[in-house]
């Protein structure tokens, strides 16, 4: 019984691990469009407090950017995404909110470049000399429509995943749970702090990646704390 349910823990953290991130320029595009959505919210933000948090999640999504466009072989991104990296850099430690504001606006436009670049290096060599003949306040009002639209998409994603992913761990802990009980082993080790879970994971995912990286490190800590109170208990010998 012990060995079943054991088993049964191990499916339930696969399962909260079973997510797979996305490849190519598309998962670029993605990083890309985080960085412009965060300089439009540190651009816009009237606190000097948040318009640097947000400049920084913008920069850390360019640096993201930068990592991936090289796999994905734009390399006609490249020279946006540093200049980008350069004001990011300038509005978290800006002398004044103004100057914040000025240095968010100048990353937003070389994001917009970014997202023109990838636009081209997604389509055939055909089609991007038309592309390039497109006027550019076309271009960029297109590129942020097609960013918005994918903001929304990797939003939702995140929610489901999120949501999956929670369901999964609880269902772990009563099966945790479950095994001290059979065991005749009564230990708090075997209980997940839902309270404390909720207040570390607030407000800090931008990615699936990040969420991953959460659930795998919460499921992977039950999995341990419970086999230690076995162990504990004899449970184990």
């Amino acid at each position: 019984m012990y060995a079943k349910l054991l088993y049964t823990l191990s499916l339930f953290i696969i399962l909260i691990l079973s997510s797979s991130p996305k490849s190519n320029c598309a998962e670029v595009y993605t990083s890309a469009s985080y960085g412009l959505s965060h300089s439009k919210k540190a651009f816009k933000a009237h606190n000097f407090d948040h318009q640097k948090y947000y400049a920084e999640r913008a920069l850390e999504a360019l640096e993201k950017t930068r990592g991936q466009v090289e796999e994905c072989g734009c390399d006609g991104a490249m020279n946006s995404i540093e200049d980008g990296i350069k004001h990011l850099e300038e509005a978290m430690d800006p002398v004044d909110w103004k100057m914040g504001r000025y240095h968010t606006k100048r990353a937003m436009e070389y994001t917009y470049s970014i997202l023109d670049n990838l636009d081209i290096c997604s389509t055939d060599n055909e089609v991007s000399s038309e592309t390039t003949d497109t006027p550019e306040s076309d271009s960029r009002s297109q590129n942020l429509e097609e960013s918005d639209t994918v903001s929304a998409e990797v939003d939702q994603a995140l929610a489901e995943f999120e949501q999956s992913a929670e369901q999964n761990l609880k269902e772990l802990n009563e099966k945790i749970k479950e095994l001290g009980f059979l065991m005749d082993c009564e230990s708090n080790e075997f209980v997940l702090d839902q309270a404390e879970i909720e207040k570390s994971k607030e407000g800090m995912f931008t990615s699936i990646e990040e969420a991953q990286m959460f659930y795998r490190a919460q499921a992977t800590k039950a999995y341990k704390r419970a086999v230690s109170a076995l162990e504990k208990c004899g449970g184990m010998q």
